[in-house]
């Protein structure tokens, strides 16, 4: 055994100095050298979590579980939240047809794991292809009636470490969702009606989550502000940080289907509202999964509709914010 875990060890190394060798080949290749870091952070392996509770640190599943699921049902609700406001069926303009489902399902990832429903990805691709008439036949169902499965809007969470952060507290988790793949599905489909209309309501200024943009240009901005700052005489320059931890999970709901109101049709917002409305959450801890809770605040992390509608409403607060601090600065002068 000794000769075995030598050897083991023996070859972990390797790997490990391959990968090195593969990031110092990649400096001029952003995306090769990101996918090299990353296998090196799976080879660390998955992170035990310990969660604190009064008799100390405990490392049982069922209490663990029992711990989480009351902090993050503390987390996602908010009795101050506006409520969403009610969004009639319609009737979908352009239906839902086989083939937009079937290009869907080929653009969801292998090898991840299922929500409430338990099908994977590969169950729907390798499936016939009367499996995409029936959702379609389904989504159109639910937009016209309002009456949609219960895994639409239910979501397993599966609470991991932060990198950084002390174990024990449950505030230092990061909640991911595992969406059912009817969920999945939907929300592919909708990005894909809406995402341009969405992204033209967001100023050129945020670059999360948008095509063809990133944090390098944000980076990149303050560089050269720093750089004329240093250079200029007299030069003076404001930059303001906002700490964005827990940022999907303080999405007020209310206010964000507002938002949407001016931007989308009736039975595409009658959708995104069935999304957020009455999300149900259930903590899995191992093999061990908690009771479910309802939420009416926040967003899921997991969803890939999630990204654009926190920017969205990042971007409306912050443009409401301004206007009152100009509204003031007038009544001033």
């Amino acid at each position: 055994m000794k000769e075995i875990h030598k050897e083991l060890g023996k070859i972990a190394e390797r790997n490990i100095e391959r990968e090195i060798r593969e990031i110092e080949e990649a400096r001029d290749d952003s995306n090769r050298m990101y996918r090299a870091v990353k296998n090196i952070r799976r080879m660390k392996g998955k992170e035990t979590i310990m969660i604190q509770h009064e008799g100390g640190m405990t490392t049982d599943a069922e209490k663990q579980t029992e711990i989480i699921s009351e902090f993050f049902q503390t987390m996602f609700n908010d009795n101050n939240t506006r409520e969403i406001e009610k969004i009639p069926p319609a009737k979908m303009r352009i239906p839902f047809k086989e083939e937009e489902i079937k290009q869907a399902v080929k653009s969801l990832k292998n090898n991840r794991s299922p929500g409430v429903d338990d099908i994977t990805a590969e169950h729907l691709k390798h499936g016939p292809d009367i499996v995409y008439d029936k959702i379609a036949q389904l989504l159109n169902h639910t937009a016209a009636t309002g009456d949609f499965p219960m895994e639409l809007n239910c979501g397993i969470l599966i609470p991991l470490q932060k990198p950084g952060k002390k174990k024990g507290p449950a505030s230092n988790l990061r909640p991911v969702i595992l969406l059912s793949m009817i969920r999945k599905i939907l929300a592919i489909c909708l990005i894909r009606r809406i995402g341009k209309r969405i992204d033209s309501e967001i100023p050129t200024s945020q670059a999360a989550y948008r095509s063809g943009r990133g944090t390098t240009e944000q980076l990149l901005t303050i560089k050269l502000m720093a750089e004329k700052a240093a250079t200029t005489p007299n030069y003076v320059t404001d930059i303001l940080l906002m700490d964005m931890s827990k940022a999907f999970d303080r999405v007020e709901r209310g206010k964000l289907i507002e938002d949407l109101k001016t931007i989308l049709q009736e039975d595409e917002l009658h959708l995104v509202k069935i999304l957020m409305e009455d999300m149900k959450l259930a903590v899995r801890v191992g093999n061990t999964t908690g009771n479910q809770f309802p939420t009416n605040i926040g967003v899921p992390q997991g969803d890939c509709l999630s990204p654009i509608l926190f920017t969205l409403h990042q971007a409306k607060a912050l443009s409401t914010e301004t206007d009152n601090t100009e509204n003031i600065e007038n009544h001033r002068e």
